[in-house]
């Protein structure tokens, strides 16, 4: 199934202000019900430069998704024990 989500349908207003208590692009996507991929969040970044609206402020960490079974110290010891992380 492919959906096209049409971000010019969009309040303008109503996106800065989403964008602005946001931290990522994923975290504005969630807020408007629109999926997550690759493909979405391109999109959105194209519509946002294309609008001027900053996005400065976003991190690149993903924000806890309810439900999710995830500790970050936990993984950072696994990472460690591995040798995939500098100490």
């Amino acid at each position: 199934m492919n959906i096209k989500y049409d971000f010019n349908s969009l309040n303008l207003e109503e996106v800065k202000a989403i964008v602005l208590e946001s931290s990522n692009y994923s975290s504005v996507l969630r807020k408007f019900g629109f999926s997550t991929n690759s493909v979405t969040r391109k999109r959105l970044q194209d519509y946002l430069k294309e609008n001027n609206i900053d996005t400065s402020h976003f991190t690149f960490c993903q924000e806890p998704i309810e439900g999710a079974n995830f500790n970050l110290e936990t993984f950072k010891k696994y990472l460690q024990s591995h040798n995939k992380l500098d100490t």
